[in-house]
């Protein structure tokens, strides 16, 4: 289900930077996870990675357990990752679901129009999606937090000169991969050989 702007990783992190104040954290991972699935949007019967899921689990982690740097977080989005698609798979799932209902809307339209009624089959719609997508975020915040406590013990707590940019760097390769034309590259090498050179000329 997508509900435009709202549906994207970075209008919630923006919403949870305003109320936390944590914009360094919050905006990482919000732009990390907006970058990764950059090519990927709702079109037709396809379900794309369910973003939302994985950046809301990601950041609430993250502040729950006091871990700000990129370096620290990093062992959290990757077992955050398969959450998105395993929320688009439950969406898929829901959708099989509400079959009924579409075959209620056909019979209503073809015999009795006295009984149709499509707002109950929203709600009802509704309810179940949100139900759904709260079990799975109950079940994915505590095991993951408890995996993460295994892990901690194994991960250095800081790691030098590693920052967000170089996750952001890492998340846009997919998109810039799914582009798949040459003309595209060759604008992208060019450019970036003349911010290199750029660089050079300005050292």
């Amino acid at each position: 289900m997508s509900i435009g702007l709202l549906d994207r990783p970075i209008t919630l992190g923006l919403f949870i930077g305003l109320i936390t104040g944590n914009w360094s954290l919050v905006l990482g991972v919000a732009v990390f996870f907006e970058l990764l699935w950059i090519d990927k949007f709702n079109a037709g019967t396809y379900i794309p990675p369910h973003k939302m899921i994985a950046t809301f689990v990601t950041i609430l982690l993250a502040l729950d357990l006091e871990l700000y740097r990129a370096g620290q977080v990093l062992p959290i989005l990757f077992l955050t990752i398969p959450l998105a698609f395993l929320g688009s798979k439950l969406e898929s799932w829901q959708r099989i679901l509400q079959n009924r209902s579409y075959d209620k809307l056909l019979s209503w339209s073809k015999s009795n129009l006295d009984l149709f009624q499509p707002k109950h089959l929203i709600k009802n719609s509704l309810l179940q999606i949100f139900l759904m997508n709260s079990v799975l975020f109950l079940c994915s915040f505590v095991s993951i937090k408890y995996l993460y406590a295994y892990i901690r013990p194994f991960w250095p707590l800081y790691i030098e000169g590693f920052s967000w940019n170089y996750l952001w760097m890492v998340a846009l390769l997919g998109g810039l991969l799914s582009l798949r034309k040459k003309s595209l590259y060759q604008y992208l090498i060019l450019c970036g050989g003349l911010l290199c050179l750029g660089v050079w000329l300005a050292g």
